[in-house]
Formats: C-alpha cells, sequence, structure tokens
C-alpha cells in the first residue's frame, strides 16, 4: 500500500475542497435510501387496512382517522403518498447524481492535471526508458475509470449499502424467520463477490498494461508513417501490431467472463433466497400468521435487498478496473525525478557562455561508456564544432551542459560554476538548443 501514498495524498487535498457538495450529495443519498424503504407502504395500506378492513398498527395509528372517513379517501391519499415518495426519491437523485458527478469530474480533472505536471518533471533517462502510448494510456484511459467510479459509483454504494441495512432492519421487525432467511445468503453472495473482485482486479491490470502497450505500438508506428510507408513495411507492422493485440484480446475476454460471473452468480444466490422467503411467507399468510400487505412488504422490501447487492456485484467490476488504474497512476506519481534541484541551488543569471568539461565520464545506466575522462574548454564567443559518429556522445555532451543527464564523474561549469548548482529551469532559459529533428506543437 505504500505506492498509494502520492496517490492518496492528491485524491484526499482535492476532495477536501469539495466538502459541501459533497454534504449536499449526502443529503441526496439518504434522501434515495428513505424513498425506497417508503416505497412498499402505500400499497401494504391499502391491502390490509382499506380492502381488508383490518386496524392499522400503532405506529401507523395516527392515519386510522383518515381510513375511517371512507375508503375512496384513503385510496385517494395512498396514491398520493405513492406520487409523493416517487418525487422524493427524483428530486435526491437528481442532486445525488448531479453534484457527485461534478465533484468526481472536478478530482480526477486535478488528477490529470497532477499527473500530466509530474510526468514534465521526471529526467530525460525515464522518458527514454518509458513508452509515451503507456504514459497516454495513463493519462486519459485510467483517470478515465477512475473518473467513473468517482462520479457514480461512490455514493451509489453508500446508497445501496444504507438501503440494505434499513431494509433488513424492517425485515426482522415484520418476521425475525424472514429476516433471517434473507441474511442466510449474505455469506454466500459475499464470498462470491469478494473472489471474483479479486479475480478481476488483477485481470483488469494485465489487461490495462497490455493496452499501454499496444497504444505504444501505434504511437511509435503513426509517429514514423514516412519511414513505415517508404519502406513498404505496413504489413510487417501490422502483423506486429496483430501480435501486441492478441495478449489484449485475451485479457479482455478473461474481464468480460468474470464480470458475467459476478453478475449470474449474484444473481442465482438472491433468487433462491427470494424464493425461499415467498415460500415461507405465502405459507404464512395462509395460516393466518401474515396479512397479504406483509407479504407484498416482504417481497418488496426483498427486492430492496437483493436489487443493492446485485448492483453491488456490478460494482465490483468497476471498482476492481478502478483499482487497477489507481495502481499504475500512482506508479508513476511515485517516481521522483533523477534530476532535482539542491536545497541551496542559485539562479543563472545572464551567462557569458563559458563551458568547462572536466574529467566527465557518463553511460546510460547499461554498463557502456558513452565519455570517460572527458575534459575540455569553451570560452565565451567562441565557437566548437563537435564531429563524430553516430553513438559517439556528441548529444550526450549538449544534454550534460542542459543537465538533462548528469556525468557518473567529474563535473560540467558554466561560467565557472557546476551546473549542479543552478536551478535547473533558469539554466535551461540561458541556453539556446536547434534539435536535430524538427518539432512543431500544434498551435499558430
Amino acid at each position: 500500500m505504500r505506492h498509494r501514498t502520492r496517490f492518496r495524498q492528491i485524491f484526499l487535498t482535492h476532495l477536501g475542497r469539495v466538502k459541501g457538495p459533497l454534504l449536499l450529495a449526502g443529503l441526496g443519498t439518504l434522501g434515495v435510501s428513505a424513498a425506497g424503504l417508503l416505497k412498499p407502504w402505500p400499497l401494504k395500506v391499502v391491502l390490509d387496512h382499506v380492502i381488508l378492513d383490518r386496524p392499522l398498527p400503532p405506529f401507523l395509528s395516527p392515519l386510522q382517522g383518515l381510513v375511517d372517513e371512507g375508503r375512496v379517501l384513503a385510496l385517494v391519499a395512498a396514491a398520493c403518498a405513492i406520487m409523493a415518495i416517487a418525487l422524493l426519491h427524483a428530486g435526491a437523485s437528481y442532486f445525488q447524481v448531479y453534484i457527485s458527478s461534478s465533484v468526481g469530474y472536478r478530482v480526477v480533472y486535478a488528477l490529470r492535471r497532477q499527473l500530466f505536471a509530474h510526468l514534465q518533471t521526471l529526467s530525460l533517462a525515464f522518458h527514454n526508458r518509458a513508452r509515451s502510448g503507456d504514459l497516454l494510456s495513463r493519462i486519459a484511459a485510467d483517470t478515465n475509470d477512475l473518473k467513473n467510479i468517482f462520479s457514480e459509483a461512490i455514493l451509489e454504494v453508500i446508497s445501496h449499502l444504507l438501503l440494505v441495512v434499513g431494509t433488513f432492519v424492517i425485515l426482522f421487525l415484520l418476521d425475525w424467520r424472514i429476516g433471517l432467511i434473507a441474511f442466510a445468503t449474505l455469506p454466500l453472495l459475499g464470498f462470491s463477490l469478494f473472489y471474483l473482485y479479486r479475480k478481476t482486479r488483477d485481470s483488469s491490470k494485465r489487461q490495462k498494461k497490455r493496452e499501454g502497450q499496444a497504444a505504444s505500438r501505434m504511437t511509435e508506428v503513426l509517429a514514423a508513417i514516412p519511414l513505415v510507408q517508404a519502406y513498404t513495411r505496413e504489413k510487417h507492422e501490422e502483423d506486429r501490431f496483430d501480435a501486441a493485440t492478441a495478449e489484449t484480446l485475451q485479457e479482455s475476454i478473461r474481464v468480460a467472463r468474470l464480470k458475467a460471473a459476478a453478475k449470474r452468480s449474484s444473481e442465482i444466490i438472491t433468487e433462491a433466497g427470494m424464493a425461499a422467503a415467498v415460500l415461507f411467507g405465502a405459507l404464512q399468510v395462509l395460516g393466518g400468521g401474515m396479512l397479504p400487505g406483509e407479504l407484498v412488504l416482504v417481497v418488496a422490501y426483498l427486492g430492496n435487498v437483493y436489487k443493492p447487492l446485485k448492483g453491488l456485484a456490478r460494482l465490483s467490476s468497476d471498482v476492481s478496473r478502478a483499482v487497477a488504474s489507481a495502481d499504475r497512476i500512482s506508479e508513476v506519481l511515485n517516481i521522483e525525478p533523477e534530476i532535482q534541484d539542491r536545497p541551496d541551488a542559485i539562479d543563472a543569471g545572464p551567462l557569458a557562455g563559458e563551458i568547462v568539461f572536466r574529467d566527465v565520464s557518463f553511460d546510460y545506466g547499461d554498463g557502456k561508456d558513452v565519455l570517460r575522462d572527458v575534459s575540455f574548454h569553451v570560452a565565451p564567443g567562441q565557437r566548437l564544432a563537435l564531429v563524430g559518429a553516430s553513438g559517439a556522445g556528441k548529444s550526450t555532451i549538449v544534454s550534460l551542459i542542459l543537465r538533462l543527464y548528469e556525468p557518473q564523474e567529474g563535473a560540467v561549469l558554466v561560467d565557472g560554476v557546476d551546473v549542479r548548482q543552478y536551478r535547473r529551469e533558469s539554466l535551461r532559459r540561458q541556453i539556446a538548443i536547434v534539435l536535430q529533428q524538427s518539432i512543431l506543437f500544434g498551435a499558430t
């Protein structure tokens, strides 16, 4: 869990800035849950206390006068209650979805911006090792998975849990035996969801890794499309892309199979519990131990229990994808830049341009020396041409002056100061460079 520390800090920091809207969304969630718990009661009152003319239970006794005044008036009141509950549910659901979605978008946008900014601070060595397609997949696809969870799933899970807890309380109050029948299915359902959640999470992480590799393959080919066409390598690149996507296809099919298994297993378990409870309740009605309206309540509340549980089964696969995405984003956020400013670094003012290499040795981490004990001096205003074969170290020397890399041995001095003592940004602002390849940004 240690690798998620920075991700958690960023998330909690931005979440703390939207406490007010989150509170309103929470109130909407309570309203949705309350409406779900109240929904079956008007029908129960109609069946048992208007049609069958049974006395109201003590906690509904304030409504007895309304029933006594006439059945038609009581039916109209029940219909109005159904509409009022529907309006409560609709209004609360609107605020819950709208506010939670806006909060989710804001938090994930901030996370995406933080991830993009962090990638720009990482050293050139990291970007030379990394694949641009995979990084784009993390910035776009992985943060989008998190957006779906933050904007929809979190409060939906809370609403489901509140509805389940409230429903179990009412079921036990109606008949503790029916409550036990419904409760007995929870261990099986929990085990099924937990087991499939772990499987889906691991498979989703592998799937996302393969998708990143496929995206990298596409990025590399499209960036070099003139070369691909000039050497008629289209068919060869298609074969390489097919090989890269074949594993992605297999993992995608595996994730789809696990999601289907989670949904089907939850349906089988919940329907078995529903069948047992309905059978018991119907026998109670036939024996006079339960009113028909109470059986309707039982069926409605069992639907309230099992529908959220089925929703949790569906959300478990989405959450597993989001967890895999969070892990991939955390891997990048916890990479520290290899080149950092010292605490006592100074700004590079206007530079005269004196450059000194003093016994500089450098390699790219593969053990093969690019530079070994290189020393030279360039006076201000002097022009120096570096000539040599590809890989001789010409570009490396320029990169060391810019402090895109740091030498393993020796020192690079500009105006008599080791470049490691300058702030990187101030140093690079004083240096102009013309790259070997032309790069145009999308601008005017």
